[in-house]
């Protein structure tokens, strides 16, 4: 769930788990990716949870975007459209969420 913490660093993830960044670094190194890009895949993927939610409909796009660790909403914006090919606005409207 730390997730959602906007500076959320490297060494607090590697200290959340019980290992060393460069340990950290390499597993992610190893599984083809890095442990900033996996975690800037699933804040939109939660976003996109969120959107469809019953329960989440009376919240605003920026809410969404701030609790899912964005500090800026344009910065969200283009992260959730780069995943998805939508603007959150749009796959909320449209309902069309993958």
């Amino acid at each position: 769930m730390r997730f959602k913490e906007k500076n959320l660093r490297l060494t607090d993830i590697a200290q959340e788990l019980g290992v060393s960044v460069r340990y950290l670094s390499e597993a992610y190194k190893h599984a083809g990716t890095t442990a900033l890009k996996a975690l800037m895949q699933h804040r939109p993927q939660r976003a996109n949870v969120m959107l469809r939610e019953g329960h989440c409909r009376g919240l605003s796009i920026r809410e969404i975007s701030s609790m899912t660790g964005f500090a800026c909403l344009s910065h969200f914006s283009r992260a959730f459209k780069e995943e998805y090919g939508l603007t959150p606005t749009e796959a909320r409207t449209e309902e069309i969420l993958v």
